[in-house]
């Protein structure tokens, strides 16, 4: 399942609106309970208290809940990001070849973008960095391959797309707290 950008924190949410953050504009939107408005991120309108927000997913999301469109930013008039565009063509990307490094090393070298700039606007858009949404990947992989097959745990390492058996095991560790072999012996005895 592919991250969304309803998986940004409330917490990063919040530091869009207080930064006016453009780049948030059309990733979600803001509704004001006191006032009845909803808003992009960077609405240039007097900054509401906290407590006093509801986030959206969509613009038709803040409609349905009774909220009217805000006059100053326009919320519900969508505008041609190519960024963001471009961002989800690179997620989709990643979601096909996430277990061959050679090949996405290839691609993001050749995607005309500043890797640094690719970072950020990936993280805006998923809230993850694109190694991190790779990493992700890999493990759901591994994960699957561990419950539903008797494959040795090198072959789901290597089919996974790691590179060795000590970076497969680390990872896994520090997102499940245990070993491959350990998480699928608990899967089997459940």
């Amino acid at each position: 399942m592919p991250v969304v950008h309803s998986s940004i924190s409330e917490e990063n949410k919040w530091k869009a609106i207080k930064d006016r953050d453009k780049s948030y504009d059309g990733v979600f939107w803001y509704g004001v309970k006191s006032t009845g408005i909803f808003c992009n991120p960077s609405c240039r309108s007097r900054q509401p208290n906290k407590e006093n927000i509801e986030y959206f997913d969509t613009p038709q999301k803040a409609l349905n809940a009774g909220y009217r469109v805000c006059k100053r930013c326009r919320p519900d008039v969508l505008s041609y990001n190519p960024n963001r565009d471009f961002i989800e063509r690179v997620r989709k990307y990643l979601d096909i070849h996430f277990n061959d490094k050679e090949i996405i090393t290839k691609y993001l070298k050749n995607s005309a973008i500043n890797s640094k700039y690719l970072n950020k606007l990936f993280k805006i858009q998923y809230d993850i960095t694109p190694h991190a949404y790779i990493q992700e990947k890999r493990i759901e992989k591994a994960v699957y391959l561990l419950t539903q097959t008797d494959r040795r745990v090198l072959d789901i390492a290597l089919s996974s797309g790691f590179n060795s058996m000590s970076s497969f095991y680390s990872i896994f560790k520090n997102n499940y707290g245990m070993s491959p072999t350990q998480y699928r012996n608990s899967e089997k005895n459940e």
